[in-house]
């Protein structure tokens, strides 16, 4: 992330103030780019989905605290590959439905934004 990568994100919520703005990143390792990623969003995005997250159950919620958003919906795997985090902005009542383990995995997240589901 950089601040060109800020910058965009500030000009998208600038353009689109009524709308709902989200966003996919493939971090690589959200260790180790978590603060570069919260200086990023914070203020831009209405929910942030991260890939590649590389976390397991040995990191905690509070250590990826981005400050506008509800913890991540998480699916953890190694920390050699894998691994999703789903943040939704705490104005936006939400809520994990499933967690999906078998064949594939995942979780549905219920996102209620201006009274739809």
């Amino acid at each position: 992330m950089s601040k060109t990568f800020a910058s965009y994100l500030n000009s998208v919520r600038t353009k689109n103030v009524n709308r709902t703005i989200f966003s996919h990143v493939n971090i690589n390792s959200i260790f180790n780019n978590f603060e570069l990623l919260a200086d990023a969003v914070t203020g831009s995005l209405d929910a942030l989905l991260i890939s590649e997250t590389k976390t397991d159950a040995n990191f905690t919620n509070a250590q990826f605290h981005l400050e506008v958003f509800t913890p991540p919906y998480r699916l953890d795997k190694k920390m050699i590959g894998g691994g999703t985090f789903l943040y939704i902005r705490k104005e936006i009542p939400s809520k994990e439905v499933k967690n999906i383990t078998v064949g594939i995995k995942g979780f549905i997240v219920e996102i209620n934004i201006r009274k739809k589901k």
